[in-house]
């Protein structure tokens, strides 16, 4: 098996942590501006 290569639950985890991230950004700038 290859360590570089992500899981599916790595890569949702991933994926779910970037959007929290995006969401939260979105928010402070609403929130800001």
């Amino acid at each position: 098996m290859d360590d570089n290569v992500l899981s599916v639950d790595d890569a949702r985890i991933a994926i779910t942590a970037i959007d929290h991230a995006i969401d939260e950004v979105k928010g402070a700038q609403l929130h800001w501006f």
